[in-house]
């Protein structure tokens, strides 16, 4: 079942990073933060908006950036959601 999942969500869902960069919006702290990841450096690596380079890498079911921003890593799945961890904890996330 999460491999036809895994099939539709690229043949007819919006995948991260496919159209550039990507913008985040994440609850923490009670407060809405938004963030931008842009593919960087021969799209090999991800920039964040503070500037810091990070990585990403694509598992089965998300694109997983971390170093973009501190303390952060952030898991986007296909179709504009997924998750962030923040300092041990997960906030949902919608993307765009």
């Amino acid at each position: 079942m999460d491999e036809t999942r895994r099939v539709v969500d690229v043949a007819y869902r919006d995948l991260p990073f496919d159209t550039g960069r990507v913008y985040v919006v994440a609850n923490e702290h009670g407060d809405m933060h938004t963030y931008s990841l842009t593919p960087c450096q021969g799209d090999t690596h991800i920039c964040g908006g503070t500037g810091r380079v990070g990585h990403v890498e694509r598992t089965p079911d998300y694109f997983v950036v971390t170093g973009a921003y501190r303390d952060r890593t952030f898991y986007l799945s296909p179709g504009g959601d997924g998750y962030l961890t923040w300092r041990g904890v997960d906030r949902d996330l919608a993307w765009n």
